[in-house]
């Protein structure tokens, strides 16, 4: 069953991403085609030829995950750091943990604004977002 994207779940998306900007966290909606192009495109986005323009981390969804939000009313959230444009060859402990913490971040914005959200806090895995019923 297709259903449209309820406007209250797109207001409360709306304001999820504005407030993650003003946290530092680089936040696009419905970024490229898919997982991959949306990943090389917000980093470039972020950053100035590789130095971050004031963000800690970026978060966003992709084309596809926009049409599975469209029908199923829920997006899965990609997110992660910039602390590798800002160190070079970072460690990838270093990486994960600063990743995990911009992720958490990214949670706790979303709950704030009435969305439920469904992640176990593993770095591997994406964020996924719902409205609350």
């Amino acid at each position: 069953m297709e259903t449209k994207l309820s406007y209250e779940m797109n207001n409360k998306l709306n304001l999820a991403f504005k407030q993650m900007k003003k946290e530092k966290i680089y936040a696009v909606r419905d970024l490229e085609c898919c997982q991959t192009c949306g990943g090389a495109e917000i980093v470039g986005r972020a950053t100035d030829d590789g130095n971050p323009k004031g963000f800690i981390g970026y978060c966003f969804y992709h084309a596809q995950d926009a049409e599975m939000l469209d029908k199923t009313g829920e997006v899965y959230l990609a997110y992660g750091t910039l602390i590798d444009c800002m160190i070079d060859k970072a460690s990838k402990w270093l990486e994960n943990q600063l990743s995990v913490i911009t992720a958490k971040k990214i949670v706790e914005i979303l709950q704030a604004n009435g969305l439920e959200v469904v992640w176990d806090g593993d770095n591997g895995h994406r964020i996924l977002v719902r409205n609350k019923t």
